[in-house]
């Protein structure tokens, strides 16, 4: 398709914000209203219209899928021209500047990336050698209490974009103003308060007002006492006009808190104590991934930023290069990419006007940390000189009773642009014009009946002659997805549905690991733990014995007093070989590599190993014989009928298998001494202490023909003809939804927790979720859980 005949189709808003590219430009794009092919159309009318190469434009978006499709749309648009144009995701430029200017970077060291197991066990050692008056010293069941909220604490700050000096000048600057207004604060609200106490109040806003520190120069973080203070002057005049103190006692209830001596006190007094201790741990945590040359995934982008800050070198040839910027779903935006977006345009050639487009839309802020899908946008706004703000609000997706619906819950939330900023109306217009439209909402007695409902209702949608694929069943949590599951499966529904699993919790690996426990344990000469694990280990079916046989082992043991091990080698039989096959197996288990001896214990007769072990005279040599009892567990699991009975099962399996072996290739690395069968059980016990799972996704469907059961989250981006949301209940999708809190929180002005933990939030992923409908929305909930409770 040419760029005229796409052009015409574009409505006037969309040719707008195409035509205006000189200078920041904010297009405000709500759900179904074409900003994929407004950011293709922009791009190829820059080359048009400008001297600019296509190699001189740098489109920004935030999955690989959404920039593969932007590249297609350039490619359809510009032709061959289109390949040159930059489309990256944040990580994958921030990865493209190390390696293009490796110089900057570490030296020029090659550094590997760090996983999750490697930084926990980082910060292991650095809690180890922590003083015990640290306030994150605590432990319960020998474990650090603070050290998993400390490595969340940890991503956040590198995704804000913060250092550990500047969180620590945050923290210092914090508690200056904590410790000069605090005795006044919390005298006022020592005792009970009426509206006579209000000229009281108003002598404290004086006091917050006088107060003057020093400077916070850290980027785009407002100091706590203009915080404080704008949101106690709001609450007092709020207060003052309606004659009732509600409003000051809900700003004493977020900012206040009563000490050990019954005071009021800042509750940011409490958080500064831990996070200072954040910042020595953070430097430390730091300090040892460069030790080790490491980085890890948050590293990336705020590595790029900070180091654009202070080589202007750098700077000044990335600001040459990309001479147009456009980034999509700015709402979603974090502090390390502001920061990085900052340093591609704060060139004083340009005045404070840069061309940088931000696409964004407040209300589809899913992703973003708490409290930064608006005030990114605002910031844009403030942060440079005459910015065009166009608003589109003609959607091509959904039918109008649709759009009707879903504004009355988002219009709910209270942090919403369309409040903010003047002459921005959100209200989106209909233009799929379809003749008939279903919006229902439908309330069941328990899940289970809602679960049936829905496999009933979809099955007469495609007796009816719907297309699977037009079909679509989202949920706020993937436990309700599977839940579901069976349901449809009963109604013969074909399912377009990823499932993931931990691999650690599949019953069968579990059988697998039982019984390198025992091989492990016996090379060890551990045998009370190894015996520990007989009595479950014979019970698997795959062995093939009798119930009465185990019984009478375990009867002989008790009696002689003798291990069940030690009678099993003393009689014949299937108990002889098993315990032959056991102790064989811990004779090797010390020294051959672990992929030989997982095919052992397995029993696979054909080499399963990579080709760095299979390769070699060695690795031949190394490999146990496996003449005479072979472990039957493949055979009993990937047999042909197996395949044909239950091929999803057989499948799963097989999957799960693949992915553990590769995760424990990822986590050894290709450099390291082949690891033996005990180095399967650390990977274990490190992912379990950890909590951390090996994730397998298997795809139940890959032809696309059937009906997708998605999260919200995953949905984001997509449309279908029929919707249905599951679990439309407060508790779910309301003010009653909960969050597990971190135990390690951010001060008021330092707001990047993760999305999800306040009202607005949840209100933000429920309009995602309704506007995924183009006809027909359903909406179903139910008033007792599975086990009757109300909700």
């Amino acid at each position: 398709m040419d760029f005229q005949k796409s052009y015409k189709q574009l409505n006037p808003a969309q040719k707008l914000a195409v035509d205006t590219i000189d200078g920041p430009v904010l297009v405000v794009a709500g759900p179904g209203t074409g900003k994929t092919q407004l950011l293709s159309m922009r791009a190829a009318n820059i080359v048009q219209l400008t001297d600019a190469a296509p190699q001189n434009i740098l489109c920004l978006t935030f999955t690989e899928s959404g920039a593969a499709n932007m590249r297609q749309r350039l490619i359809n648009l510009m032709g061959a021209e289109g390949n040159s144009v930059a489309v990256h995701t944040f990580h994958s430029f921030g990865s493209d500047i190390i390696n293009r200017y490796r110089e900057y970077f570490y030296n020029g060291a090659q550094f590997e990336p760090s996983d999750n197991l490697t930084s926990y066990q980082i910060l292991q050692e650095i809690f180890e050698s922590l003083p015990h008056s640290s306030p994150l010293t605590v432990k319960m069941n020998n474990e650090f209490t603070y050290l998993r909220d400390t490595q969340k604490a940890l991503s956040n700050l590198k995704r804000a974009g913060l250092l550990p000096d500047e969180l620590l000048a945050i923290v210092d600057h914090n508690q200056t103003f904590c410790d000069a207004v605090e005795p006044q604060i919390g005298a006022a609200f020592a005792n009970r308060f009426s509206k006579k106490d209000l000229p009281n109040f108003a002598k404290i806003a004086e006091q917050l007002n006088s107060f003057m520190p020093k400077k916070l120069d850290v980027h785009n973080i407002k100091p706590l006492d203009i915080l404080c203070t704008n949101e106690f002057e709001e609450a007092l005049s709020q207060a003052t006009e309606s004659g009732k103190t509600n409003p000051l006692t809900t700003w004493r209830n977020r900012w206040l808190e009563k000490n050990h001596a019954g005071n009021f006190v800042f509750k940011d007094r409490k958080r500064s104590k831990k996070l200072r201790e954040v910042a020595k741990i953070y430097q430390k945590y730091s300090d040892q991934l460069e030790k080790d040359q490491l980085f890890d995934f948050d590293d990336m982008i705020c590595l790029v930023a900070h180091t654009l800050e202070t080589i202007a070198e750098l700077r000044f040839n990335l600001q040459e290069q990309y001479l147009y910027i456009m980034v999509d779903e700015f709402q979603d935006t974090n502090g390390a990419q502001l920061r990085l977006l900052n340093a591609l345009t704060n060139n004083p050639i340009h005045e404070g006007r840069p061309n940088i487009l931000a696409v964004g839309d407040d209300d589809q802020a899913i992703y973003s940390f708490q409290g930064a899908e608006l005030s990114n946008i605002l910031d844009f706004k403030n942060s440079y000189r005459d910015v065009a703000v166009i608003t589109l609000t003609d959607n091509y997706r959904s039918a109008a009773p649709i759009l009707q619906h879903s504004r009355d819950v988002i219009t709910l939330g209270a942090e919403r642009l369309e409040n903010t900023l003047e002459n921005v109306n959100k209200q989106l217009n209909a233009k799929n014009a379809v003749q008939k439209s279903t919006t229902e909402c439908h309330i069941f007695e328990n899940p289970q009946a809602e679960n049936n409902w829905i496999a009933n209702k979809i099955a007469e949608l495609l007796k009816n002659g719907e297309p699977p694929e037009e079909i679509a069943i989202l949920a706020r949590h993937h436990k309700q997805l599977t839940e579901l599951v069976p349901y449809l499966h009963e109604a013969k529904i074909p399912l377009q549905y990823e499932r993931r699993s931990n691999v650690l919790k599949n019953p069968q690996i579990q059988q697998i690991l039982t019984i390198v426990h025992v091989i492990v344990h016996i090379a060890e000469q551990r045998f009370d733990l190894a015996e520990s694990h007989l009595p479950e280990l014979l019970s698997y079916e795959f062995w093939g014995l009798k119930p009465s046989d185990v019984w009478q082992l375990s009867l002989n043991a008790y009696k002689q007093r003798r291990l069940w091990l030690e009678l099993m080698l003393d009689g014949d039989g299937k108990l002889r070989q098993i315990a032959d096959f056991l102790i064989f197996g811990s004779h090797f288990s010390q020294h051959v590599p672990l992929d030989i001896m997982l095919d052992y214990v397995i029993g696979s007769t054909e080499a399963q190993a990579p080709n760095n072990y299979t390769d070699s005279a060695m690795a031949a040599e190394q490999r146990p014989p496996l003449e005479g009892y072979c472990s039957p567990y493949r055979a009993y699991y990937f047999n042909q009928q197996n395949l044909q009975n239950n091929p999803a099962e057989y499948l799963e399996l097989l999957n799960n298998l693949r992915t553990l072996r590769s995760a424990l290739q990822n986590w050894q690395g290709e450099d390291s001494e082949a690891p033996v069968l005990s180095t399967l059980l650390d990977f274990v016990y490190l992912h379990e202490r950890t909590q951390t799972p090996v994730t397998a996704a298997l795809p139940l469907n890959e032809s696309g023909q059937g009906v997708a059961l998605m999260t919200a989250h995953k949905a984001k981006g997509l449309e279908f003809k029929t919707v249905f949301v599951l679990s439309c209940q407060d508790e779910i999708w309301g003010r009653k939804a909960r969050q597990k809190p971190n135990i390690i929180s951010f001060p008021h002005n330092l707001p990047i927790e993760p999305a999800g933990a306040n009202y607005d939030d949840v209100l933000r992923l429920f309009f995602v979720a309704m506007t995924r409908a183009k006809q027909n929305l359903l909406l179903t909930a139910h008033k007792t859980d599975s086990k009757g409770k109300p909700n």
